[in-house]
């Protein structure tokens, strides 16, 4: 059996459930992985799981959980230097925090999100980070701050529903195209019938007058 490819299906399954919000088959799909995935020294994917496990438990509600979660993945993806995950992960981290009413580590979090790469692939960890800030400026009754991190996160937010969109729209023509293409294939293969069909009724009329004429030749 390979087990490299077992543990990733039991991860990828169970992300298939935690965005379909079926969260309680996605916690015990994780839980599965997490201790297949350790027994056979799969690091890298353990701390992916983590990362599930943390998220899936922020939304069933439980952020004790979730911060216990997000603070092992994130640990574990510090270890592999892993830029985008330590980004997105310390994202989630902020929002969990910021929940518990751990303002200086969320502020921290969403602090060291927004000083990373302002690259398009941080664009939803900076957005959340955005709304963090925004909320811990806004609680401090510094509402000047506040406006400008809403702000920006308002115009983050438009750039990544605009870009899912495009991606979408993107995905209908290219199913339109794959459809219509689907189509005149279809006809062409019809008119193919049909030519193929007008041809061997010619050619069986033209065996018919030669078999009559050759009839009336004798």
């Amino acid at each position: 059996q390979d087990t490299k490819a077992h543990c990733y299906g039991i991860f990828l399954l169970a992300m298939s459930q935690n965005g379909r919000g079926m969260l309680k088959q996605a916690q015990e799909g994780f839980q599965n992985g997490l201790s297949y995935c350790a027994e056979h020294g799969y690091s890298l994917m353990v701390a992916m799981i983590n990362k599930g496990m943390g998220d899936t438990a922020r939304q069933l509600g439980d952020n004790l959980a979730a911060q216990r979660y997000f603070r092992t993945s994130l640990a574990q993806y510090q270890q592999f230097h892993f830029a985008t995950e330590i980004v997105s992960t310390s994202a989630l981290l902020a929002q969990v925090d910021l929940a518990l009413g751990e303002v200086q580590e969320a502020e921290m979090m969403a602090a060291n999100v927004l000083a990373a790469d302002s690259s398009s692939s941080y664009m939803a960890a900076r957005r959340d980070a955005l709304k963090v800030m925004a909320e811990i400026a806004a609680n401090r009754h510094d509402f000047a701050k506040a406006y400008d991190y809403q702000k920006q996160y308002l115009e983050l937010n438009g750039k990544l529903f605009d870009e899912s969109r495009v991606k979408a729209l993107a995905y209908q023509a290219a199913h339109f195209s794959t459809n219509e293409r689907e189509q005149e294939l279809k006809l062409l293969n019809k008119e193919r019938e049909l030519l193929l069909t007008r041809g061997m009724l010619r050619e069986k009329e033209h065996n018919n007058m030669v078999t009559f004429v050759t009839l009336l030749s004798v």
